[in-house]
């Protein structure tokens, strides 16, 4: 399964378990990595509990200089 990264949407001291089944997920202010399907389950069941962490990407510098 695909791995993503959430971390809570809200802040707070104490990381949350979420039981899914006989899973434990316990996510935190610290970015996590779980599983694709479980994070859906978590949004789809708490909306608004947790984000996704996206990577973020380098800004291209330009090395061309202009002339005046």
């Amino acid at each position: 399964m695909k791995a993503v990264k959430v971390k809570l949407a809200f802040p707070s001291e104490k990381p949350v378990n979420f039981k899914i089944g006989e899973v434990n997920v316990r996510i935190g202010k610290i970015p996590t990595s779980i599983e694709q399907q479980w994070a859906d389950i978590i949004i789809e069941q708490y909306p608004g509990w947790i984000e996704l962490v996206v990577k973020k990407k380098a800004a291209k510098l330009s090395l061309t200089t202009k002339e005046a």
